[in-house]
């Protein structure tokens, strides 16, 4: 079965469906299967790696794990395997990519999009920061609705709406042309009570977008770009830790750029003494691109893909300036920033999103 992502589901519901499909008995022979059909001279190591968190999760959630390691071996080893498969992605040239991606008749872009969709949930089952991630990402994108119109972008061609989404008791407004997000708490009627979702429509002719509440009321949050129950605050940003300081004051003394503004972090709401936090690039991108796309680009920290500013202005975060690249692309951009890198949100979002439309089984016997 094909894990699908549903917005009308709850994250847990969701993470139970994963499990499920983890939990199926024939999935080891699947795997076994792969690794001896695939040809050695092909690229197994991104092969392997990837099998080998697919086997390990499927051991995990079957309670059949029982290798003992430290937090340090296993984080080391992971991020050994999940370099490996970025290693694979990245490509020096678009021919490169389309050769590398494409042109191999055992392992098509179907099968590199599912691989490394399974290998995704795979790590959210083994690793419990990139769950987290997950099951922030995942409540963002479930609430959030389109509202008006942000903006035009040229480089889409296209308008680009407002988004609204919630997270525990806070409101937050993305305007992905400007790049910012404004955060808002609810008063009124909405101060306390507990929102269910978040859904448009159109009342007397106006368009509203209204907050569904866990007693069965709707109570109205915008009519007309107009605010309503809701009070304005200032978002929260931590600046990520500045840890390169002494690298970038070399670069200055030498006459080069240096990136002097950190990245930014919105702080989301507290829930069960724990905060919630997501970086505010990757909010606006979640928004624009969905989960779907988004998902290699939430793991942050040393993961396969990660979000780069074009630009190289951290604090920019207008949707034009933002691209999915490989972790190791990203390191080579730093120093290369002339050369092409193939930007993995246009690619996920054409290509591997169309060739997924028609496939509604994950059978790796079927994939070679």
């Amino acid at each position: 079965m094909m894990i699908n992502l549903n917005t009308c589901d709850s994250f847990k519901g969701n993470m139970s469906i994963i499990k499920t499909e983890f939990r199926r008995d024939r999935m080891i022979d699947d795997l076994n299967c792969l690794r001896d059909v695939v040809p050695a001279k092909y690229d197994d190591n991104f092969v392997n790696c990837c099998l080998n968190l697919i086997e390990e999760a499927h051991l995990r959630v079957c309670g059949e794990y029982f290798i003992r390691e430290t937090n340090k071996e296993k984080s080391n080893r992971i991020n050994k395997c999940m370099t490996n498969i970025s290693k694979y992605l990245s490509f020096n040239t678009s021919e490169e990519a389309a050769k590398g991606l494409l042109s191999t008749p055992y392992i098509n872009e179907d099968f590199i999009f599912n691989i490394l969709t399974y290998t995704y949930y795979a790590l959210v089952l083994i690793d419990k920061k990139i769950y987290r991630r997950f099951e922030v990402a995942y409540k963002l994108w479930q609430h959030s609705v389109k509202v008006g119109m942000a903006g035009y972008s040229e480089k889409f061609n296209r308008f680009f709406p407002y988004y609204v989404t919630y997270f525990g008791n806070k409101i937050f407004l993305v305007n992905p042309v400007e790049g910012w997000v404004k955060a808002f708490k609810k008063s009124g009627k909405l101060r306390k009570r507990k929102i269910n979702g978040i859904l448009t429509g159109v009342i007397n002719h106006k368009r509203v977008v209204l907050a569904a509440t866990s007693e069965g009321l709707y109570v109205p949050l915008i009519e007309e770009n107009t605010f309503l129950g809701l009070k304005e605050i200032q978002p929260t940003y931590l600046a990520q830790k500045d840890n390169k300081k002494s690298e970038r004051k070399k670069k200055r003394e030498k006459g080069l750029k240096s990136k002097e503004k950190p990245w930014l972090t919105t702080t989301l709401d507290k829930i069960d003494n724990s905060t919630y936090t997501i970086k505010t690039h990757s909010m606006i991108a979640l928004m624009v691109y969905g989960l779907e796309v988004m998902k290699y680009g939430v793991m942050e920290g040393n993961s396969i893909f990660t979000i780069d500013h074009i630009n190289g202005i951290h604090n920019d975060n207008n949707i034009e300036n933002l691209q999915l690249l490989t972790r190791i692309s990203n390191d080579k951009k730093r120093n290369k920033p002339q050369n092409w890198y193939l930007d993995y949100f246009i690619y996920w979002d054409t290509k591997v999103r169309q060739a997924r439309i028609n496939q509604e089984y994950l059978d790796f016997r079927r994939r070679i």
